[in-house]
């Protein structure tokens, strides 16, 4: 609305048109990237990440972990539970994947919850997610933090 108001204060007689193509912009995204008013940009979510070459091996790594008979695998340090193979895959929801990004944010200490980074989502098993900003550290190696379904962080792998 201030915008508008300054748009009318310095078009002068362009006042009335321009408040009128400002309500059609708000009201069609179409007409306002026509105008040029406002750029139509659809809100989606990109915050399920999947780089190039990096989560084919994670996701080979998850699974071992998740389907590995070895009582003394990093699954029971990390909290993963033995499954099948099946059960371990890359999470494509948003949903879950957005989830996954606040729980990262609030083990890092972030109280910003709504802006968070995208975060590489594998379903780990029925019971278990891992989740990999990219971001996290552990020692010299990269972490994976492990979260039950209700993305309470459990434990981390490092790889």
């Amino acid at each position: 609305m201030i915008g508008a108001i300054t748009l009318i204060n310095m078009a002068g007689h362009f006042a009335i048109e321009a408040l009128v193509l400002l309500a059609a912009a708000a009201a069609s995204p179409a007409i306002a990237g026509a105008q040029g008013l406002v750029r139509a940009s659809p809100a989606r979510s990109q915050l399920c990440r999947q780089p190039a070459g990096y989560t084919a091996p994670v996701l080979a790594a998850v699974r071992s972990y998740v389907t590995g008979p070895d009582p003394k695998t990093a699954r029971l340090r990390a909290g993963l539970l033995q499954d099948s193979s099946e059960s371990v895959y890359v999470v494509t929801d948003e949903t879950i994947c957005r989830r996954g990004a606040v729980a990262i944010a609030l083990e890092k200490g972030r109280s910003d919850t709504i802006n968070v980074y995208p975060v590489l989502t594998i379903k780990a098993g029925r019971l278990r997610y891992v989740l990999d900003d990219g971001n996290t550290l552990g020692g010299e190696f990269e972490g994976r933090l492990v979260a039950d379904t209700s993305f309470h962080i459990l434990g981390a792998i490092a790889n």
